[in-house]
């Protein structure tokens, strides 16, 4: 899997797949390794996708699709994800990885939009994401993102949770 291009995964959920295209349509995706792997819940939707990733861009760009490998397994050879809708731009970041997230405003949104994930509207941001030189700086919400999701394993949550209650004065 390894290769010296910058590799970008995309990872398309059902729905999300038209805004993501449309981005990177416009986008210089020249010297780009792209990988794509899309939800893999359902097998008939996502060679759907797969298929019109590749009719959408009349097949002129090469989407490498690894069936035995998943994207959780794919975000750790990427220097970038590229997502809609799926929680995998939370878990690339979680795993040390840039990601960003594809808005369409014409969608709600399902997600925290100050979450610490990169959030575009247009294929010049994208672009400037996908070809920037120097490695993408993750946003600094990413700390306080681990930190409330992960915050502590120490069977003390019911403690913290009725203290946080009393302190509400409800």
């Amino acid at each position: 899997i390894k290769n010296k291009k910058k590799t970008i995964l995309i990872c398309p959920t059902i729905g999300d797949e038209d805004s993501i295209i449309d981005c990177l349509k416009k986008c210089n995706l020249n010297n780009i390794r792209l990988i794509l792997s899309p939800h893999p819940t359902l097998k008939k939707e996502r060679e759907k996708t797969i298929k019109k990733f590749n009719d959408k861009f009349d097949h002129r760009v090469n989407f490498e699709v690894f069936d035995n490998i998943s994207s959780l397994e794919l975000i750790f050879y990427s220097d970038l994800v590229i997502c809609g809708f799926s929680s995998l731009a939370i878990e690339s970041l979680i795993c040390g990885v840039p990601s960003v997230r594809v808005i369409d405003s014409n969608h709600p949104h399902f997600f925290d939009l100050d979450d610490g994930v990169n959030n575009v509207q247009d294929s010049r941001e994208l672009n400037t994401l996908i070809n920037k030189k120097t490695k993408i700086i993750k946003n600094k919400k990413f700390q306080s993102l681990t930190r409330n999701i992960f915050y502590k394993l120490d069977n003390k949550a019911y403690f913290r949770f009725w203290n946080f209650i009393k302190e509400q004065k409800l």
